[in-house]
Order: C-alpha cells, then structure tokens, then sequence
C-alpha cells in the first residue's frame, strides 16, 4: 500500500494559496492544473467563510460557487465518438470473480469468500479489524485472493496492457476501441465489459490522453472516476446512506459478513483532514470530478446552474469520503510476466484485503499478483491466534526504527507499535558479518526466509 503527501498533486500546500514555479506548471496535467487554479480563489477572506461550512455538502456547495466553470472546463468531447451508452450497467454488488480458481488454492471461509478457513477476524478500537490465524498456518499457505474492485493505469505505457483486466496484451491478437483508438483489450470479453462500464464514459474524452499529459501516479487519484462510471447515479444515490455513514467494526460480529464490493469500499478505514488546506483541496477534487462526470453525461440534468443537484451533492460527497480512503487503501497490481513481478501496472484496490490486514514492519505475510487477482500467503509459520500482517511500503530492513514511524504516522495515521518498531531492528550495512549479534542474524535469516517465500510464491503463479 502507498500514500502521497496530498490526495491530489503529491505537492504540500499552505493556507488556500499555493506557490509553483514555471517547472511545477508546465508539468502539470490539465486535471493537477485545474485543481491548482481553484485554490487561487480561496483567499483568507474566503477561507474563513469555508471554515463557517457546518457540513460535507455545505462545503461542496461553497467550492462550487467560488469555483468559475472556465477553471475545470478542460475536457474536450469527441463529439464523434460512437461508443454505445445505453447498455447495462451492473447494479449488483460484485463478488470476487476467482471461481472455483480459488478453491483449489484454499478453502475459503464461510463468510468471507475471499479469505482462508484458517483465520478469524477481530475488532479493536484502537487496532480496527485485523486477521487471527484459528490454527497453524504453514509457511507458503496461501491465506487470500481478491479481485480489485477498481484499478487504473499508474504506467505510461498503459495501452500495452488489457484495459479491462490489465494482462500484458499478446501482439496480434488485442481488440482495439473503434471509437478512440487509444485503448486495447485482450479478449471480447474484456471489452464488451469495459464498454458496458467505465470505457462508455472514458472514451468521449479520451481518458488516457489526459492521463498521459501528468504524472503517471495521478492515476491513483482516477481510480475514483472509474469507481462511479462503473455504476449508474441510480446505484449511488439508493445507497448513499449506507455509503455515508461508517461502520468500523463491520465483518467483526460472530454473523458478519465481508464480500469485495462497494459497501466494503465505502467502510475503509477514513482519515478526514482537518487542516483547512487540506480539507480545501479534498472538496476542489470532489468538485473537479463531478464536473467532469457532468461534462460526458453522467447526470440527467444537462443544463448549467449555479448549484449542484441533487445527484451532484450526493456523488461529490461521497467523492469527498474516498479521495483519503484511497490514499492510503491502495495496492499496486504488478506485470505477472515480468521478472520477480517488478513491474507495477496499475493501482488497485482490493477492499477486503484493505479492511483487514494491518501493518507490520517484519509482516507475516507476502504477496503476488495473479491476473488481476492479489494472493497473500504466509511468509513463515504463523502459530494459531498470532496476527496476520502485511506491509505498507516499509520494512526493517530498508528503513530506521524513526524513518518508519514517522512515514507510517505522516501518511498512513497511526503510530506503528509491531515487534521491530518497539525494540528498535535497524537495517544492516553488511547483513554477511560474522561479527552481528545472534538476534540479528535470526532476524536475517528469517528475512531471508520470507524473500524465499515471496519467489515460491511468484513461481507457483
């Protein structure tokens, strides 16, 4: 999992202001730069006023007012594009499209299909949801798979992969959108999927051009777009109550239930800013997003006015619940035909592994990716009712005790209390001297032995 500085651009902003240099500008997507430009009207005497807001869609309210159209008006819609948007879209919650695949990895549990039988889960206020193994569990157990609810290109190169279930196209055999031209899928499955979904919208702007003009880990951010242009503004506004409101303890009772679906999404872990900026930039997003949205037709109502509707205030505010969620819930879905998958593809997020695998500096766990699929396992022996962990970027053996703690604590909100966080493991400049203290070879070793698990792992995909 990964964070940036601030959901939007990666670059730290204070007060409603921001200061840029030509470089910054001119490499600045048009979605990064729109964002920016709206902050120029938010001075102190404004930011005051939004500070007043005493609530999410006051707030969202108050941006759009302040916000001119011109500002954020920056797609262009091909107005000759001929993708179908009157097809189906799926209303239903999806469940993990692993099948009987699955199966014969694992005996998934009863109630969360999408884990093994050999774990529990639990609730604590001040640990959230995590995962305890019920019996032994052996090194190389596979103990999850998870299809991404949403994922999005982070790659340059992103029309050589699948835009639909993100393979590495074969050359020869990929479909080709008609109407853009700019997108690949590997099969027709794949694509009468995305063009009954997120593709329809994408295609009348010419989505991976815009994403190609910024960073390529804006597409991080994008994912939110593709998270409503999957489903109607019907689906949102007849589950917006149970999307708003927050459940922390969700899949914890002896009867709950966790499927990889948008009622999970919605019920990560929520990190709302409270610095002003912060919370400015939050709701410039969300408005940015649903301008856009409202631009290729995502909305019934197609005439301009002065506030959002209904539907608007309703996909803005729960635009403004994801941008953190997202922040700081995603994995990056590798190129499994690539060497020890070092290639990232795209980001993704796969909502029950999010909800409830915690941190640890010396995790228990590894992981893979599998297509789409992400496949966790144990990376030693893990003993029954020991916690289950996987790793949010950083690892004892690449970064200090305090460089750990700080990121974790700065990105990811919470001050890491694991075994190599508490008593101090450093990274070892030569991990082959003889001269090392006993406790820290056994800690090597078994790192070692982890990274071996990690490689059988990749193989046996």
């Amino acid at each position: 999992q990964g964070g940036t500085e601030t959901p939007s651009t990666g670059l730290q902003t204070k007060g409603g202001g921001t200061r840029r240099d030509t470089q910054q500008i001119e490499e600045m997507g048009e979605f990064t730069k729109a964002v920016f430009d709206s902050k120029e009207f938010f001075n102190e005497e404004v930011m005051k006023e939004f500070e007043e807001c005493d609530s999410q869609r006051s707030r969202l309210q108050f941006v759009n007012k302040h916000v001119p159209r011109h500002v954020t008006d920056f797609l262009r819609i091909d107005e000759g594009h001929s993708v179908c948007l009157n097809g189906q879209q799926n209303e239903q919650e999806s469940q993990p499209r692993n099948g009987s695949c699955t199966n014969s990895f694992m005996v998934p549990h009863q109630r969360f299909p999408t884990l093994s039988e050999s774990v529990s889960v639990e609730y604590q206020k001040d640990r959230g949801r995590h995962l305890k193994a019920n019996r032994k569990i052996k090194r190389g157990e596979i103990v999850a798979v998870e299809s991404p609810i949403v994922a999005f290109p982070v790659v340059k190169e992103c029309d050589d992969y699948c835009n639909s279930c993100f393979k590495a196209l074969e050359s020869g055999t990929a479909q080709q959108c008609e109407s853009c031209q700019l997108v690949f899928w590997c099969s027709s499955h794949c694509k009468t999927r995305a063009l009954g979904s997120h593709h329809r919208y994408e295609c009348m702007v010419r989505f991976p051009d815009i994403v190609k003009q910024g960073h390529p880990g804006i597409g991080k951010l994008f994912m939110i777009f593709r998270i409503f242009t999957q489903k109607s503004v019907q689906y949102f506004r007849e589950n917006n109550l149970k999307f708003v409101n927050h459940t922390p303890s969700t899949g914890s009772g002896a009867e709950d239930s966790l499927g990889s679906d948008y009622t999970t999404l919605f019920n990560l872990a929520r990190h709302i800013p409270e610095d002003p900026a912060k919370l400015l930039e939050v709701n410039i997003v969300s408005l940015v997003f649903v301008r856009m949205l409202e631009a290729v037709g995502y909305f019934s109502e197609c005439e301009d006015q002065i506030l959002l509707t209904s539907d608007q205030e309703i996909v803005a505010e729960l635009i403004s619940v994801l941008v953190p969620v997202i922040n700081v819930n995603t994995h990056p879905l590798h190129d499994g035909s690539s060497e020890n998958q070092n290639k990232t593809v795209c980001a993704a997020v796969y909502p029950v592994i999010a909800a409830l695998f915690n941190h640890s500096c010396d995790p228990s766990l590894v992981r893979a990716t599998w297509g789409d699929r992400l496949v966790l396992a144990a990376g030693r022996d893990i003993q029954k009712e020991e916690e289950l962990t996987d790793m949010y970027t950083v690892h004892w053996t690449e970064y200090e005790t305090e460089e750990r703690k700080e990121y974790l604590e700065r990105v990811f909100h919470f001050p890491c209390c694991c075994t190599a966080c508490v008593e101090g493991w450093e990274p070892v400049e030569d991990d082959r001297s003889t001269k090392l203290d006993l406790r820290v070879q056994r800690r090597l070793a078994a790192h070692s032995m982890r990274e071996q698990a990690e490689h059988r792992l990749m193989y046996f995909i």
